[in-house]
């Protein structure tokens, strides 16, 4: 630890943010992208809380991730320091943001088809459909997006998007078990859970399904079969 404060005392303050800023980012990613290991037993509303503080604190650490690109290109062309002492300072720094890449939680922000479309579905994989004609959808697209972001975060676990309005062996099959275009599905086994998530009043009209009913239907589904 002394050889650590050794060496950050020798630090310009530029390198000092570059590190601090980088290094924020790293451990930020880790701990967002791995609350899973931690989250088993948490109420929804459990998860919601933290969700909220991992979205808020990761503007934070975007902020902090531009600032790097700032520093850094400051850094590399307006500095002083040895070319050796300079490539030093920007790999380390560097290998600290790629470590936060890779450890981000996938979540999605937007419903858009991440899904492999060009085969069948596949057993105990999670598909949820949806339309951009259908208004069933599109009123509960914002819930939906959040529902899902919630359960990668809280689970580690993905859920593939589908445009059931597309024509490939993906969706033609989907189209065969599900009972409306906004839809969960799973397969395992013989066995096949679906779940429509999308609300009506009761008259035919579309109304906005809750982030937390969303969820506990991806939950649902996903533990089905087990």
């Amino acid at each position: 630890m002394s050889k650590i404060k050794q060496l950050y005392a020798k630090l310009t303050k530029r390198e000092k943010n570059i590190f601090i800023c980088s290094f924020f980012w790293m451990i930020y990613s880790l701990v967002a992208g791995n609350i899973h290991w931690f989250s088993h037993d948490w109420s929804f509303q459990d998860i919601d809380k933290m969700y909220t503080a991992v979205s808020l604190i990761g503007l934070v650490a975007i902020f902090a991730f531009i600032y790097w690109l700032f520093c850094m290109f400051k850094y590399t062309f307006n500095n002083e320091p040895s070319v050796t002492r300079v490539v030093k300072v920007c790999t380390a720094s560097t290998l600290m943001i790629i470590i936060g890449l890779i450890a981000q939680p996938r979540t999605y922000g937007s419903l858009h088809t991440t899904a492999d479309t060009s085969q069948v579905p596949q057993q105990d994989v999670v598909y949820l459909t949806y339309s951009t004609t259908c208004e069933f959808c599109i009123i509960s697209e914002d819930t939906t997006v959040g529902a899902i972001d919630r359960y990668v975060i809280a689970t580690g676990k993905r859920v593939e998007l589908v445009d059931i309005d597309q024509d490939n062996p993906l969706v033609n099959e989907l189209r065969n078990h599900i009972r409306g275009k906004g839809s969960l599905v799973k397969l395992h086994g013989n066995d096949i859970t679906t779940i429509v998530y999308t609300q009506g009043d009761g008259k035919g009209n579309p109304v906005k399904a809750p982030t937390e009913t969303i969820y506990r239907y991806i939950q649902e589904v996903s533990n089905s079969g087990r």
